[in-house]
């Protein structure tokens, strides 16, 4: 596969992205991606069931995640194609409690911000947000929680 390079005159000049009404949408320059319309994105692709959650980072960085469909603790988690290392991924996941309360185990590589895990919010249909991020690959995948308890 060719890559398309697009190079401006000259290291001063900027490369300009324009709506039909001549509006910059994306503007580059020499050190800042600015975006003049803000970012909208999909949400991307998750699955789980019984005690597995698997995250698949080549779809988006914001999840939902139903604790309905899991029988049990959620123990097992995946998350696929991050970005090599020295390169950051980052996501969010905004898990929702079912009627029966599941707990959440996260893999040993989580490193959650002051050292405490997350402890899923137990009220029925409850919204826990959590942030994580990693730049090798996900051999240590640093987290925070945005919020607890949304109704």
């Amino acid at each position: 596969m060719a890559n398309l390079i697009i190079k401006p005159a000259s290291a001063s000049d900027d490369l300009k992205l324009q709506d039909g009404a001549g509006a910059d949408i994306v503007t580059v320059d020499t050190n800042n991606v600015l975006f003049g319309k803000g970012i909208q994105e999909t949400k991307g692709t998750s699955t789980n069931s019984t005690n597995a959650i698997t995250i698949n980072l080549a779809t988006g960085n914001y999840f939902e995640i139903d604790l309905q469909n899991n029988n049990a603790t959620v123990t097992s988690w995946t998350f696929s194609n991050m970005a090599a290392n020295n390169t950051v991924s980052a996501w969010i996941i905004k898990f929702t409690q079912g009627s029966t309360a599941r707990a959440l185990t996260y893999p040993a590589a989580v490193r959650w911000a002051g050292g405490t895990d997350h402890v899923m919010s137990t009220t029925d249909n409850a919204v826990d947000i959590v942030s994580m991020f990693t730049f090798n690959n996900g051999t240590d995948i640093y987290a925070n929680i945005v919020g607890k308890g949304f109704a």
